[in-house]
């Protein structure tokens, strides 16, 4: 009995760990806490997540970084040069905050009903700030949902959007999907 419910704690344990870092394996060590400009990721058509490029400020300085799922398994990131673009006031999401976002997302996509038609042969995720979203250039289309930050839920948007504009948008697929992240 005691190697027993020994074995079940081991087991609850790993699947605790192993479900903590869940779809962030994509985030370089001392990034969490800086906050998000830029965002975008290929899944590939076995559901992997095959690359990802983000934009983090560090300090008044932006500055990318990579993550890439090489053949054969082996992952590489590397941090790229300083980009110049929005300020860190600007942008009210940190890298780990973002991170659960699009955890969602990708959780989501996989839900049969929500956007089987837009993700083959792969899915490119964009987030696209605030500053970026709302400046007028984009046309959202009818492909519209509202994600929630309180509740982590994904619901169709009928009309015009109204809500928050300060955490911006995250797109994908094709046709494109937009998803308003929302309070």
């Amino acid at each position: 009995m005691k190697r027993i419910t020994t074995t079940i704690i081991i087991c609850l344990c790993m699947l605790l760990l192993c479900g903590c870092g869940a779809g962030r394996e994509w985030i370089a060590a001392g990034t969490e806490d800086m906050p998000i400009a830029v965002f975008r990721s290929w899944i590939n058509s076995a559901g992997e997540l095959s690359t990802v490029e983000y934009a983090a400020c560090d300090n008044g300085a932006m500055k990318t970084y990579e993550y890439k799922l090489a053949d054969g398994g082996e992952v590489k990131q590397a941090e790229k040069e300083q980009m110049q673009g929005v300020e860190a006031e600007e942008l009210p999401l940190t890298v780990s905050q973002f991170a659960k976002v699009y955890e969602d997302v990708r959780e989501w996509v996989r839900t049969p009903g929500n956007m089987e038609e837009t993700v083959n042969p792969g899915l490119s995720i964009s987030f696209i700030n605030a500053r970026y979203a709302y400046s007028g250039e984009l046309d959202f289309g009818e492909l519209t949902y509202v994600y929630s930050l309180s509740t982590r839920k994904i619901t169709p948007l009928e009309g015009e959007y109204t809500g928050e504009k300060a955490y911006g948008v995250i797109s994908g697929g094709y046709p494109m999907v937009f998803i308003f992240i929302d309070k």
